[in-house]
């Protein structure tokens, strides 16, 4: 399941973090002289607004919503003919929404380098209706777009208002991540929606009375939007599309903290420090510039491996007698983000002094032998020898 970026929606949970913030609340607000309150919506009810806009079905519809990206300066570039070549910038005039202009060469915007909308819905009257029939054009077919503007600008207009089409023929999944999510008084903070975020409640059907549900507009109220309904006025829903994706680390605090029922309402994946230490080869995880060479990582990755074992008492077993043990389960292992934390040093005694001693003697407060206990963890640690754990 792919999503867009803006598809994307992200909180993470805290101890005072509570329903206002989340689904809806008060909140401040001047007029004048005077304060007062007025309803605002949470970050999971604007997401989920996000989620229900209609998607672009024709391809006027889709041409406004570019204009409207490119006045709000969200898109400044469009692909042209080939993956590597872009086309200058972009600008609308609001008294103009027929038309795109682009950049000339004396950077200036002229009417003869602008994209009409009507330009547009002549290419796709005369057949190019979807990416594969735009893509299989030549060079000379371009001309099809005419000389009132440039045809690579329309081409590349053409190429984005067909992808954005194609994508509206599915409903677009819509990702909301939670971080830290045990972290918060979950029921507290989702309230009602306990009920609506269950996979056999999402929609309109499941809908649910906010707190503030009688402070949104309806029809028999004066200051009632006719052209502009709160899709929520008669109940707060789920769409079908939306995903929530909870993230926590159990030790930090216990999942017992959330209750049984909303456990029952999520699907439940372990996530271990082994199966992501793939991160530490890829160059987005480094800090741009800091990714050690090869040999560092595969170096980081056997000292994390015995680190880790160490914790579950696999390293060198045989020397280890019960009092000696360190007696952690695998939620205890080290993960690999903290190993990232070597591009601040190039030094593993650093990252060892300044990063992980410090967290495995928290691990291990109040129990017996405990300097012993973190020397045999440092040995390990110091150990850069693959050993095969399984």
């Amino acid at each position: 399941m792919g999503c867009d970026k803006d598809h994307i929606g992200f909180v993470q949970f805290h101890p005072s973090y509570d329903y206002t913030d989340f689904v809806e609340g008060l909140r401040p607000k001047k007029e004048g002289n005077s304060l007062g309150f007025q309803r605002k919506d949470g970050v999971f009810k604007e997401f989920c607004r996000r989620a229900l806009k209609k998607a672009p079905n024709s391809i006027e519809e889709a041409y406004k919503y570019l204009w409207d990206k490119v006045r709000k300066k969200e898109i400044k570039q469009l692909v042209q003919y080939g993956p590597n070549q872009v086309t200058q910038e972009m600008e609308v005039k609001e008294d103009n929404p027929d038309a795109i202009y682009f950049l000339r060469k004396d950077g200036n915007f002229e009417s003869d380098t602008s994209v009409t909308l009507n330009k547009v819905k002549i290419a796709y009257d005369n057949g190019i209706k979807t990416l594969e029939d735009l893509k299989s054009l030549g060079s000379p077919d371009r001309e099809m777009f005419g000389t009132q503007s440039n045809p690579s600008n329309t081409w590349a207009v053409m190429n984005y208002l067909l992808t954005l089409l194609e994508k509206s023929k599915s409903k677009q999944p819509f990702v909301f991540i939670i971080d830290e999510i045990n972290r918060g008084e979950i029921s507290k903070i989702f309230g009602e929606l306990f009920y609506a975020i269950d996979p056999g409640y999402r929609g309109e059907k499941g809908k649910v009375k906010t707190q503030y549900q009688n402070l949104i507009p309806k029809e028999e109220d004066a200051d009632f939007n006719a052209t502009n309904p709160d899709v929520f006025r008669h109940g707060f829903f789920v769409p079908d599309n939306v995903y929530i994706i909870g993230t926590m680390n159990d030790i930090d605090r216990s999942v017992e903290s959330m209750d049984f029922a909303m456990r029952r309402r999520f699907a439940w994946q372990e996530i271990t420090a082994e199966s992501r230490q793939s991160m530490l080869d890829e160059d987005d995880a480094w800090t741009p510039n800091t990714k050690p060479g090869q040999p560092v990582i595969e170096e980081i990755k056997n000292r994390m491996n015995n680190l880790n074992a160490c914790i579950v008492d696999k390293y060198k077993p045989e020397k280890l007698s019960s009092k000696d043990k360190i007696g952690l389960t695998s939620a205890y292992h080290i993960g690999a983000s903290y190993f990232l934390k070597y591009a601040l040093y190039n030094d593993f005694d650093k990252l060892w002094g300044n990063h992980i001693e410090g967290l495995l003697r928290e691990y291990l407060r109040g129990t017996t032998n405990l300097d012993d206990k973190i020397n045999k963890l440092r040995e390990a640690y110091n150990d850069t020898e693959h050993i095969d754990y399984k």
